[in-house]
């Protein structure tokens, strides 16, 4: 049986995210997800540093057959590249919508949108 995953980040803009999701899903990496409609504040440390800021957060659906190659999109394409945030929680849902999410993701069937 596949495993189902919720992969989410967090990035500065809602442009920032909406770039990386519309990649994510056309290469077939995440069958779908969803960008936050609010933005969350955030607190941190980076470099020893104490940050604050807005953050968007981006939540992505795929498969663990897709794991690495997602991860390794998303240090590709985030603004903070390898060293961003990224989450991965395992996901149980109904037999139809984990099948969905596996035939979307599917590397086999290259087709993408333009």
């Amino acid at each position: 049986m596949d495993d189902f995953l919720n992969v989410t980040t967090a990035v500065d803009t809602q442009h920032e995210a909406f770039t990386i999701l519309r990649s994510a899903v056309k290469k077939k990496l995440a069958a779908s997800g969803q960008i936050s409609t609010a933005v969350v504040t955030a607190a941190w440390w980076h470099n020893e540093k104490y940050c604050e800021g807005n953050e968007w957060v981006l939540l992505l659906k795929t498969t663990a057959g897709r794991r690495a190659e997602l991860e390794k999109h998303l240090a590709d394409v985030h603004p903070r590249g390898a060293t961003a945030e990224v989450t991965i929680v395992p996901i149980d849902g109904s037999e139809n919508y984990l099948n969905w999410i596996r035939r979307a993701t599917d590397h086999q069937s290259r087709r993408r949108l333009p």
